[in-house]
């Protein structure tokens, strides 16, 4: 009976985004639910799969990629839908930085703002490396922890559920209803610098548990080449006090830098780069997207300061889609010195 009642429901989906001919065709031929798939495009495909599993009220999907089984929820209209469509989450990140730093050697990747888990647990599974994952919301962790498994993952992926902060504390977190990569930290303490554009006043807020990554590391065997990844949404100054003994450790550094999201917790770009002064140089990218066409997107290095004048000007602009990444280093060979190129 579930299994007609489901069927039932995905057809009702699947045939409001058709012409009434073609429902009328379906109906008059009876055309099969598998012939019906197997003509429709993949983007509607998929789309019509997690409208289903919305309207069936399931609570997670499992879908084949690159990376393996990856489990996550319906409701994530972005990170994991994307992976769904296209089989792959941020491949460039994968080829340009994981690749390179990690070819032929082991070492260690620091993963902060984890979600669930499409940069570790390709990371961990084509390199003979240690991951570290942080993920600070208990639903995107518990699909953390399950990809993990379901890959296989779990001598070489240790994940926390805890926020990088500056201090051991709890934390208010707002909960993005579609794109559960953007939940964020909530903070009363500072005055936000730009007004909301996201309706985050409207977003659910759960209190997670946070420490300085400096503490959550402290017994942890760091190996070098050391990669940290940190993407917070706007709590990176925070997350860098916390974190001011690993710093100082790390050969690349790849950072999200958001304008929106650092002004809505009270940051400029200039409290941004304080304790980012020991790396020397790096580069500007957009490293979340599909990937296509030329595989290299790092050229020649620029210098630490030009890197921060740079994001200086682009900071005036703070609409919520202006945003980008950082991959910062501290010596200016160490990408092709790992790679051999």
């Amino acid at each position: 009976m579930l299994i007609k009642w489901t069927a039932k429901a995905i057809a009702k989906v699947i045939c409001r985004h058709l012409t009434p001919s073609s429902r009328a065709t379906i109906v008059r031929d009876s055309v099969p639910m598998r012939d019906l798939a197997d003509n429709l495009p993949r983007h509607l495909l998929t789309e019509l799969l997690f409208e289903s599993a919305q309207k069936l009220a399931l609570l997670a999907l499992r879908v084949q990629g690159q990376y393996g089984a990856i489990e996550g929820s319906p409701y994530d209209r972005v990170i994991f839908q994307r992976y769904a469509l296209t089989g792959t989450w941020s491949p460039k990140f994968q080829t340009e930085i994981i690749d390179r730093a990690f070819r032929s050697k082991a070492g260690t990747f620091v993963d902060v703002g984890a979600n669930i888990g499409l940069t570790s647990i390709p990371a961990a599974r084509n390199h003979p490396i240690n991951c570290f994952a942080l993920e600070p919301d208990p639903v995107n962790f518990g699909f953390l922890e399950r990809n993990i498994h379901l890959n296989g993952l779990e001598g070489k992926i240790k994940a926390y559920e805890v926020a990088a902060y500056d201090a051991e504390t709890q934390l208010d977190f707002e909960l993005s209803p579609d794109n559960w990569g953007d939940h964020r930290v909530r903070a009363y303490e500072r005055k936000s610098l730009v007004a909301p554009q996201q309706e985050e006043e409207k977003r659910k807020v759960i209190e997670v548990p946070a420490l300085p990554l400096d503490s959550i590391l402290a017994n942890e065997t760091i190996t070098h080449p050391l990669v940290v990844k940190i993407d917070t949404q706007g709590s990176e100054p925070i997350v860098f006090r916390g974190a001011r003994e690993l710093l100082k450790r790390v050969d690349l550094l790849t950072v999200e830098f958001s304008p929106y999201t650092l002004a809505r917790l009270g940051f400029d770009d200039a409290e941004f780069f304080r304790d980012l002064r020991s790396f020397a140089c790096g580069h500007i990218v957009s490293l979340d997207h599909d990937g296509t066409g030329s595989t290299d997107i790092l050229g020649p290095p620029l210098e630490l300061d030009d890197i921060i004048a740079r994001c200086h000007a682009i900071a005036l602009n703070k609409h919520p889609d202006n945003y980008f990444d950082l991959v910062l280093l501290k010596e200016r060979d160490f990408i092709s010195a790992v790679s051999g190129s």
